[in-house]
């Protein structure tokens, strides 16, 4: 298993805005048919691992219909919740930034960076 540098943005409202995203250098934009997903990249090093992710997505949930996007923003950054949720998919996990962004064109959202090894549960998918 490889230590991967993550970096997330979760936006809690949908759109329909196209949205362009400069990536940093040695970045690949991968396509996804996810239709939650605005936009993917990753980083690999020569020996063709993943390196590093960026992901950009939103979501249509209805339960963001009981609160704004303002008040999940809020919640997320005082709460560990993400951290604690993060923890069931990572060893090692560790949060490096979390902190309130805007993006043009689509708002306010919650971004976070953080580091950790993918926990193998030893299935091969695709058989």
């Amino acid at each position: 298993m490889r230590k991967i540098l993550l970096c997330f943005l979760f936006i809690a409202t949908a759109t329909s805005a196209q949205v362009r995203l400069n990536i940093p250098e040695g970045f690949v934009r991968e396509s996804s048919e996810d239709k939650y997903s605005i936009i993917n990249a990753s980083k690999y090093n020569s020996e063709g691992y993943i390196q590093a992710t960026i992901e950009v997505r939103y979501s249509d949930d209805w339960s963001f219909s009981t609160f704004s996007n303002e008040e999940y923003i809020q919640y997320a950054l005082k709460t560990n919740k993400q951290e604690s949720a993060s923890g069931m998919l990572f060893d090692d996990f560790e949060m490096h930034t979390k902190e309130k962004s805007y993006l043009l064109g689509i708002g306010d959202c919650l971004s976070s960076t953080y580091s950790g090894t993918y926990k193998s549960n030893g299935i091969i998918y695709p058989p």
